[in-house]
């Protein structure tokens, strides 16, 4: 018994849009990770930057002061 071809058309339509859906899901997933691990690289660099910036700054502040108490 074979299906109306009505039923077939509806049929393929469906699929299409399931593998639509899935497809705009999985490119959204991926650019969601590749902007978060972006991100979240960019915000590590920055705040390793600025601690070794203040590391540095205080150390200098601290040697300076060394210095003054040294004369």
């Amino acid at each position: 018994m074979t299906s109306p071809p009505h039923l077939l058309h509806i049929s393929s339509l469906i699929s299409s849009l399931v593998s639509s859906l899935l497809s705009s899901l999985i490119s959204f997933l991926l650019s969601s990770l590749i902007s978060f691990l972006v991100s979240s690289l960019i915000s590590y660099l920055i705040s390793s930057l600025l601690s070794s910036l203040i590391s540095y700054l205080v150390s200098s502040l601290t040697m300076k002061r060394r210095r003054l108490v040294c004369v």
